[in-house]
């Protein structure tokens, strides 16, 4: 890579693939990700030789447990309520609705911002979560949350990030549930159940 482009690799959405063949989000997750575990990642990338990229990870003292899903007493994992998914990526957008339809979930699914109002529009019944994701093209998660309260006040909502920085930007983000990605699909759907009953 030249200096140019290493100096925008850890930017969202930035790719130097064509268009429709990367979302520029894989590199910000990594780093978003080490920046959470307070590591730091190395790169270094020189024309016609090559990349390499080391992540320094703290080491953790020992006896320390690696069970890493806080267990919640007289939380149960099923549900039956609808939950809106808004996720631009495509493979763990699917995923997540898959999981969280094998536990008793409607789940409406959803590219963007704008696809998610425009599902949140044409729907009668409630809709009791909105799952979103915080960055997406066309419409962040923050802003999707405030126009969806107009027409589905009911609806509580919960934040999905790769990004530390910005899983907990701006006022609206501060007391929001915020689940990190990677996302642990057992972990998240006991957040799931804090969140619709508490």
């Amino acid at each position: 890579m030249d200096e140019e482009t290493k100096a925008h690799v850890f930017e969202p959405f930035f790719t130097t693939k064509e268009v429709g063949k990367g979302s520029g989000l894989g590199l910000a997750m990594v780093y978003g990700i080490v920046k959470q575990s307070n590591g730091l990642v190395w790169l270094d990338s020189q024309p016609g030789i090559g990349t390499t990229f080391k992540i320094y990870l703290p080491r953790i003292r020992e006896g320390t447990s690696d069970e890493t899903a806080e267990v919640v007493p007289g939380i149960d994992e099923e549900g039956r309520e609808t939950i809106l998914l808004a996720e631009d990526n495509e493979g763990l957008r699917e995923v997540i609705g898959e999981y969280l339809t094998s536990k008793g979930y409607k789940v409406l699914l959803a590219r963007d911002g704008i696809e998610a109002l425009q599902i949140a529009e044409t729907r009668k019944e409630p809709i009791h979560l909105l799952l979103s994701d915080v960055v997406m093209p066309r419409m962040r998660g923050p802003e999707l949350v405030r126009r969806l309260s107009g027409s589905h006040a009911e609806a509580k909502a919960m934040y999905m990030s790769g990004h530390a920085d910005l899983a907990i930007e701006g006022t609206s983000l501060q007391k929001a549930m915020v689940v990190t990605k990677p996302v642990d699909l057992t972990a998240l759907a006991r957040k799931i159940r804090q969140a619709l009953q508490g």
